[in-house]
């Protein structure tokens, strides 16, 4: 399809993926989503880490608000959950994104069929993609 296209209307750009990082514990300052975790766009992992990540933020603010934590301890608390998630979801993105455009017929439609059939099967989806 792509040799057979108007040159002028095909780009290629290159994925990228966020190398794990320490925490820093700042007090003041955090990240979420891409920010901090970016990851090749495969299945939409990005997206539901970065709401996975809203949510703990929130919850951390949340308790910040309601007085039960201090700032600095809720988004230490915070960071220490998403981190571990974030950059384990950047592995899993980048394993599946070589599957998706590995060389190799048959390997790629055995990882799409998976995939596939992971969609179709809650539990096996939930087996599978589970943080």
């Amino acid at each position: 399809m792509i040799t057979e296209s108007d040159p002028a209307t095909v780009s290629r750009f290159e994925f990228t993926a966020a190398l794990p990082v320490k925490p820093w514990h700042d007090g003041r300052v955090t990240l979420l989503g891409d920010a901090i975790h970016q990851m090749p766009p495969v299945g939409g992992i990005g997206g539901n880490i970065a709401l996975c990540d809203a949510r703990d933020l929130c919850q951390a603010l949340t308790d910040v608000h309601g007085g039960r934590r201090p700032l600095a301890d809720a988004l230490a608390g915070y960071e220490d959950q998403m981190l571990p998630r974030g950059f384990a979801a950047v592995r899993a993105s980048r394993r599946y994104l070589t599957l998706a455009i590995s060389g190799n017929p048959a390997l790629r439609r055995t990882a799409r069929g998976f995939f596939r059939l992971c969609g179709a099967l809650p539990p096996l989806r939930q087996a599978v993609f589970a943080d």
